[in-house]
């Protein structure tokens, strides 16, 4: 039965090696889930490479960002069904203050309070 509130296009913000990525392709060849697009983000250009690898064998329609996600989003418009992945456990004191500007200006486009954490 087709579910036309099936989601379409995933996130997957953080993909490290990309168990995510196969386990969204084992899903749809099994039809649990319908065909779909993923954009997967991963920083460390040796996990992207592998995500990449992964859409490739799996025939997933992937595309891959190799960046910080905060950078990625801060111009990316794309929109998405849903969003799959672990967070990311940091100390958001650990953080770089890079990447932690972006991440508040991120909240408050969206009108998120973080209140300093």
């Amino acid at each position: 039965m087709k579910d036309d509130n099936a989601p379409k296009h995933w996130l997957e913000p953080s993909a490290g090696d990309g168990a995510f990525l196969r386990g969204i392709s084992e899903a749809q060849v099994r039809g649990e889930i319908p065909l779909a697009n993923v954009t997967a983000v991963e920083r460390n250009s040796i996990e992207a490479a592998k995500c990449s690898e992964i859409g490739s064998l799996k025939g997933l329609r992937t595309e891959v960002a190799t960046e910080c996600f905060f950078e990625w989003s801060a111009r990316s418009e794309e929109r998405f069904d849903a969003v799959v992945g672990n967070p990311p456990f940091v100390r958001y004191q650990f953080v770089e203050a890079r990447q932690r500007a972006l991440f508040d200006q991120q909240a408050r486009r969206l009108g998120v309070e973080l209140g300093g954490v």
